[in-house]
């Protein structure tokens, strides 16, 4: 295994350079983090393998490997000091995406490799650099809604397709919070009981009547793995009787809240 890692490393090393020329200062900084990463062994190694090589960014920007180099450190950093290093390493790829996009293949030999060699990285998020482009769906129910995650020059997207009102709002580079608005008229007067989850103002015991309500699902994904993560963490609901509010309650514990990982669509 570790052969095959130091080959695919290899050949990575001479990926993308014929796209742009290095100047005279960008060429010392990479030469120099070429050398050190050859005998680096300690994390203090990387961190001075990536310290030349953000060197190269600054006077080269668009000099796709360093930025691969640059992904392929700061894993090596962030399996020890932890989640920092490896949402840098997703931008460096986000970059690398953008400025290289014929030679995505190489950046996945690399990817398959890590994935593969959890000893080297141990297993902390190595599998966060797999492209998560695509249409996902939940693997317990197929048939409901689905996201769909896109890649605008190094930026993630999400989207989401269902019938219902939906408001999705970027949280950071990884993370989306999704808000799903129902509303239902019903055709009758309803009763229910009222709710130890009621809002301040209403009551938890007792019944109350409604012939409308107005419900929303809070829900969080996360791009941080194989595939996106997403989890339910709040519901609201407001309910109406003659066009008046007659109660609102909002849950946060619920027994049927989702917590799971997405598969293709």
């Amino acid at each position: 295994m570790r052969k095959i890692l130091i080959l695919c490393i290899a050949a990575l090393m001479t990926v993308s350079t014929m796209a742009v020329e290095l100047s005279k200062e960008g060429s010392v900084h990479y030469k120099r983090a070429m050398s050190l990463l050859q005998i680096a062994t300690l994390t203090d190694d990387y961190k001075k393998v990536a310290s030349e090589l953000e060197q190269v960014v600054l006077t080269d920007p668009d000099y796709a490997d360093a930025y691969l180099q640059m992904s392929r450190v700061y894993r090596k950093i962030g399996a020890t000091e932890g989640e920092a290093y490896f949402q840098k390493a997703e931008k460096c790829n986000n970059t690398f995406f953008r400025l290289a996009p014929t030679e995505t293949d190489a950046f996945l030999t690399e990817f398959e490799a890590i994935a593969i060699d959890k000893g080297t990285y141990k297993g902390k998020k190595a599998a966060a650099t797999l492209p998560l482009i695509g249409k996902w769906k939940f693997p317990t129910n197929p048939s409901t809604w689905y996201i769909e995650v896109t890649n605008n020059n190094g930026e993630y997207g999400l989207s989401v397709n269902t019938r219902e009102r939906v408001s999705v709002t970027k949280v950071d580079d990884y993370t989306f919070d999704i808000q799903i608005f129902t509303r239902k008229k019903e055709n009758a007067r309803y009763e229910d009981d009222c709710s130890k989850d009621a809002d301040p103002g209403y009551p938890k015991s007792g019944v109350y009547y409604y012939d409308e309500w107005r419900h929303t699902d809070y829900e969080r994904v996360t791009l941080n793995g194989n595939a996106p993560h997403i989890k339910m963490y709040r519901q609201h609901t407001d309910y109406y009787l003659n066009g008046r509010i007659s109660y609102k309650e909002t849950h946060t514990n619920a027994w049927y809240f989702s917590d799971d990982d997405l598969v293709r669509f």
